[in-house]
């Protein structure tokens, strides 16, 4: 086990970080305090009993508050916190909590980001060219503000990952995002399309559309989008 940790120590922080963002979760602690908003502004707290998911989206969710089953559909939930399990959770501390200074969106409740909780919050997205839905979908970017929201893509393909086979495996880089400016629906951007997306995503910061005409990587991603967060401002430096 304490081979395991101290790899990981290694690992973790190359792979699952290497664009910047936050990991997206698919496991869930029971052990610990969910926090959930819903849409009429009721606050609920209470440990995580089930969650029934079709396609990575959410469909039900059940939690424990105060001796009672509650269960909850999406479309009636504003915003959520919920506890990762096991290595995800511990990857994620890893590379945050030792950030938290850095932290610029004072929306969120930073604090509780850095413990291991995964934020969703429920925003209206593009699923074809023609139809939307609303969704819950988890923020991978709360540390880089507000202007571009980028979301984890629960059906996105992975690049190859590390290890695998009987033991756990770890990295690989998620080949597509969904990103929302305003209050526009969110559009998916994928590794293959990056370059088509550049106007739609950055249009109205033409330092950035400068630098990226000369070299564009989509391993690039999340900095692209955090010098877009501060796109106009002083402190933007072009690479």
């Amino acid at each position: 086990m304490k081979n395991l940790v101290l790899a990981l120590f290694f690992i973790l922080p190359y792979s699952v970080y290497s664009q910047g963002f936050m990991p997206g979760f698919d496991r869930f602690s029971g052990r610990k305090t969910a926090y959930i908003t819903l849409k009429d502004g009721q606050k609920i707290e209470g440990n995580i009993k089930k969650i029934k998911r079709k396609k990575g989206s959410f469909r039900k969710i059940k939690i424990l508050n105060e001796g009672k089953k509650v269960e909850f559909s999406p479309d009636n939930v504003a915003t959520m916190y919920l506890p990762a399990d096991g290595l995800e959770r511990l990857a994620q501390r890893l590379d945050y909590l030792d950030n938290a200074a850095t932290y610029s969106n004072m929306s969120l409740n930073m604090k509780t980001i850095s413990e291991g909780y995964a934020y969703f919050e429920s925003t209206e997205v593009m699923v074809n060219k023609k139809k939307t839905r609303h969704l819950m979908m988890q923020l991978v970017n709360p540390h880089m503000g507000s202007k571009m929201k980028v979301y984890f893509d629960p059906v996105a393909k992975t690049t190859m990952k590390v290890g695998g086979g009987i033991g756990p495996s770890f990295g690989g880089v998620d080949k597509s995002y969904y990103y929302k400016l305003g209050d526009a629906p969110a559009r998916k951007v994928q590794k293959k399309n990056y370059k088509k997306e550049l106007k739609t995503m950055y249009g109205d910061c033409p330092t950035l559309l400068s630098r990226l005409s000369e070299k564009l990587t989509w391993s690039g991603l999340a900095k692209d989008v955090d010098e877009y967060s501060r796109c106009g401002n002083s402190d933007v430096v072009s690479k």
